[in-house]
């Protein structure tokens, strides 16, 4: 019976963090924008895999919208990949109407550019329009380049994460259902670059989460996040241009030590150094790929017999951005007898330091 409960509660903290890690992995579909395909195999409706536009939309006027996102052989510096989203401003019937790429859907329902007939949906029904999430992230990140002749004029982020339904974003600003909103983040940027040259000169805008007093629900369901070349409806100009590449989603990390396995404590036992492993924990993005980071080290410390990490030593690493175990070794000349010997971790991507294990290591 003793060792039932043993195996469950070693099941139930595994599945706790396997749990726990993968909140803090919810990501959009084709983030980086390099997959693209023909929308319901329409030569002129090409859109990226699981981000639309117009061509994609539904609604009485849907059929009349023209086609305002292209792929672009044009990346933000220090891209691994070879395209980006162009979005432009087109006229609808003689009313601008500004370029977007949404991961939900478009429904365009009336020629008033602030009618609520025209929103952006989260379609629960079709996978290709939606994107799941079950954690609230600290922020969304994204690389822009505005190329506009206005000084004035903001290419616009609008990103909310809602509850279980087909929630939209009205063309005014308001959500529908609004009680099922969870948490919301609007972000804007001036031109990166002029149209009057060949630059482009890209800006990474990140665009924190608020919960504020709108944001009432508490269960997180979906994302819907939109990129516009303006933050007001029918602004702009047809010749504005609004590049989009590599969306993240940013969920703040968190660093701490778990188990520490040892396999004697009698120094007589051991000539070089003592082995010992040392379960971590490391959830959130450490090394963000928007970014183009080296990739994170992860590395083990040992107090001083007093246990002061004044002066620590370094016993052992690996290169990781998630939870894992440090194969370890003590220099049998860093320890003397003694039972306040502590351990920590600590990263070197996004610079953090645990605090010491709970368990102290006695020697003797």
């Amino acid at each position: 019976m003793k060792i039932r409960l043993i195996i469950l509660l070693t099941l139930s903290v595994t599945i706790a963090e396997l749990y726990s890690q993968e909140t803090h992995s919810y990501q959009f579909k084709n983030m980086d924008l390099e997959e693209w395909a023909n929308w319901d195999g329409n030569k002129n409706k090409l859109e990226p895999l699981y981000w639309h536009s117009f061509k994609s939309g539904v609604g009485a006027l849907s059929a009349f919208t023209p086609n305002a996102v292209s792929r672009a052989e044009v990346t933000r510096p220090g891209s691994s990949g070879k395209y980006s989203a162009k979005v432009v401003t087109k006229k609808v019937f003689g009313v601008k109407a500004n370029g977007t790429l949404v991961n939900g859907r478009m429904n365009a329902g009336s020629v008033s550019l602030e009618s609520t007939g025209n929103y952006f949906f989260t379609d629960r029904a079709n996978s290709a329009f939606n994107t799941p999430i079950i954690a609230t992230p600290d922020s969304i990140t994204v690389w822009f380049c505005f190329r506009t002749l206005s000084k004035t004029d903001s290419a616009f982020v609008h990103c909310s994460i809602h509850g279980d339904d087909d929630c939209r974003l009205v063309s005014d600003g308001s959500y529908h259902p609004s009680h099922l909103l969870v948490a919301k983040g609007d972000g804007y940027t001036t031109a990166t670059c002029s149209l009057n040259n060949d630059n482009f000169i890209w800006k990474r805008m990140s665009v924190p989460f608020i919960i504020d007093k709108d944001c009432v629900h508490t269960n997180p369901k979906y994302i819907l996040a939109s990129f516009s070349t303006n933050q007001y409806a029918g602004r702009g100009d047809e010749s504005d241009e609004l590049y989009i590449d590599d969306v993240l989603l940013i969920y703040n990390p968190t660093l701490s030590t778990e188990e520490i396995t040892i396999s004697s404590n009698k120094l007589s036992d051991y000539s070089e150094y003592i082995p010992v492993e040392i379960s971590y924990s490391l959830k959130g993005t450490m090394s963000p790929y928007n970014l183009n980071k080296a990739k994170n080290i992860v590395i083990a410390e040992i107090s001083d017999t007093n246990g002061s990490f004044s002066n620590p030593t370094n016993i052992g690493s690996i290169e990781s951005d998630i939870s894992g175990i440090i194969t370890c070794k003590i220099p049998i000349d860093k320890v003397r007898t003694g039972n306040k010997y502590s351990i920590r971790v600590r990263t070197t991507n996004y610079p953090m330091i645990s605090e010491p294990s709970k368990t102290r290591l006695e020697f003797y």
